[in-house]
């Protein structure tokens, strides 16, 4: 897990409880293992949202998400520039779903090689055509990096600036 996330996004006082239920069984039915980094970081925050507006999913919600997702892009696909090419998990190098924001912004791994050197791509479903912009870097080093305003895409300099809160959510 990246060192500075904790300093940058204050984790909650009481620690999750319930948040990787069933993993075992979840990553057997998707087919893979999620990324230890993730999986770090739902230990310590759980369930909840950055300032109140990016979701991070907890890998009970991945699954379906995902389908949603496959339904919803196959409808992009026929209206949508920017869709055509892009595919979701199990498709090879395919999509898996993390994180989404207010303006329908969502936050993706890329599923290339072992989980832990998955990258991060970020949507912009605004732009036109649609944007996808690809770091090779973990989920908390993404976050890191998002919320103390080292990337420039136009999601995430959106989050630039700080203080940030953790709001965990009951599921």
């Amino acid at each position: 897990m990246d060192e500075r996330i904790q300093s940058i996004l204050p984790p909650p006082v009481d620690p999750p409880t319930g948040v990787l239920d069933g993993l075992e069984e979840i990553t057997a039915a998707m087919g893979t293992d999620l990324p230890r980094d993730y999986l770090d970081f739902m230990r310590i925050y759980g369930r909840g949202e950055i300032d109140g507006a990016i979701g991070i999913v907890t890998p009970a919600e991945i699954p379906q998400g995902l389908d949603y997702l496959r339904v919803l892009f196959a409808e992009l696909v026929a209206t949508t520039p920017g869709y055509s090419d892009i595919r979701l998990f199990p498709e090879e190098q395919g999509l898996i779903w993390w994180g989404a924001g207010p303006s329908r912004e969502r936050w993706y791994w890329k599923v290339v090689g072992h989980p832990d050197t998955w990258g991060v791509v970020v949507e912009d479903p605004d732009a036109r055509p649609v944007t996808w912009t690809q770091y090779q870097m973990t989920l908390t080093g993404y976050l890191s990096a998002m919320l103390s305003g080292e990337l420039s895409d136009s999601i995430s300099s959106e989050w630039a600036s700080g203080p940030h809160d953790w709001e965990q959510l009951d599921f």
